[in-house]
């Protein structure tokens, strides 16, 4: 493997990657009439970023790139003083699209004076896709913004979910190589420990180096007194259920003192007709992206082309009692799906709905209580005024 994607997946497969996302489908999918599910995460490859959210979210970023980076780099204080050094660590959750994720990281280059022989930027993104990272990391050395980076900023990658993710951030793995080795034998170990069914570890490919004997400890987050920056873009956040939102924000390694801060998406529309008119784009944006997701629930399966898309077709309807616009896939006929190499056999009935995406939106209030009960502290907010789409 490739030393600039560091493999951070846990040895508990029901906690890993695409294991996970095939039980998702599984489980999703095996339950009655009109409550079948399949996990959001299927709508989010190099296919699907184009909606409408993702147009504000750029307009955003076009606009006031430099002001972000400012506050970031403003915010690098333990004693209420701006700090000079332009050192910083960027964690970005999910993949990311190059277009959105370049301009960020081409206003972190006009903070570094000069190319140096060790780029003090380090931009790590954590996906569980690794064709994914492989994509995002060749593409953004490719673009534009490539040779902006060099010596500035050094782009390297996480493959695993979230909770493995920020569990290795946690142990110390970035504070370097052997910090990392050390870090990701320790989530391996803990995860072990917690689930007695695993015997076996996850076998690394064949280019990847042996990982260190698992240490008792390993130096923590809290030793490293470089900032942490987290981006968690494109509203995601409104894709958790009321109360795990919460939870997810808790659980981020943001320290106190250290200038760490988070850039976070969040949707304010709450117009449902301007909403469902928004999803329900005439260009067909909204409609490519969600059905797009039926590739993945095959792949995940074993076969791209198990879902054919001409018996499916795109709903969306915004729910005003849970604020949230949900998205379906509906059954043009009925029809019955069949798993290769497997017995699963999923029925379905003409005209069923299946859910794939659930998008809360956040009101003024809500998203207020939400920073005070996850402790965290707003400097700025930006907003694109079209939408009510916002970074904070």
């Amino acid at each position: 493997m490739s030393s600039r994607i560091i493999d951070v997946r846990l040895n508990n497969k029901s906690a890993n990657g695409e294991a996970n996302i095939r039980d998702e489908v599984v489980r999703g999918l095996s339950q009655s009439v009109n409550r079948k599910t399949l996990p959001t995460l299927l709508l989010y490859d190099e296919e699907g970023p184009e909606y409408y959210l993702f147009a504000a979210e750029e307009n955003i970023l076009k606009n006031h790139a430099s002001d972000i980076v400012n506050v970031m780099r403003g915010s690098h204080n333990t004693e209420g003083h701006r700090s000079e050094s332009v050192e910083s660590i960027i964690l970005e959750l999910g993949a990311g699209a190059l277009r959105k994720t370049s301009r960020i990281l081409s206003a972190l280059t006009k903070i570094v004076p000069e190319q140096m022989s060790s780029a003090p930027v380090t931009y790590y993104a954590l996906d569980l896709e690794k064709r994914e990272l492989e994509r995002s990391l060749d593409q953004l050395a490719a673009s534009s913004v490539g040779p902006e980076m060099q010596g500035k900023i050094d782009a390297r990658a996480l493959w695993g979910t979230y909770e493995s993710g920020l569990k290795f951030v946690e142990e110390g793995g970035l504070r370097g190589r052997e910090a990392a080795d050390a870090a990701v034998a320790a989530i391996r170990a803990r995860s072990l420990s917690s689930d007695s069914s695993v015997t076996q570890p996850s076998s690394p490919s064949s280019s990847e180096q042996d990982l260190v004997e698992t240490p008792l400890s390993t130096p923590d987050l809290a030793t490293l007194e470089t900032p942490l920056h987290i981006l968690f873009l494109g509203s995601s956040l409104g894709n958790f259920t009321r109360g795990e939102d919460l939870a997810f924000l808790r659980s981020l390694p943001l320290r106190v003192g250290k200038g760490d801060t988070l850039l976070l998406g969040l949707d304010h529309g709450t117009d449902g007709a301007r909403i469902e008119s928004a999803y329900n784009d005439r260009a067909g944006i909204t409609r490519r992206f969600i059905l797009n997701g039926l590739k993945g629930a095959g792949r995940a399966l074993g076969n791209e082309s198990l879902f054919a898309p001409e018996n499916w077709e795109y709903v969306g309807r915004y729910n005003v009692q849970e604020r949230r616009h949900e998205a379906f896939y509906r059954s043009r006929v009925a029809q019955t799906v069949r798993v290769p190499e497997t017995k699963l056999e999923f029925a379905f009935l003409a005209d069923e709905l299946v859910n794939i995406e659930m998008s809360h939106k956040y009101t003024e209030r809500e998203t207020y209580h939400l920073f005070t009960e996850a402790n965290l502290r707003p400097l700025r907010c930006w907003r694109d005024g079209d939408s009510g789409y916002s970074l904070w």
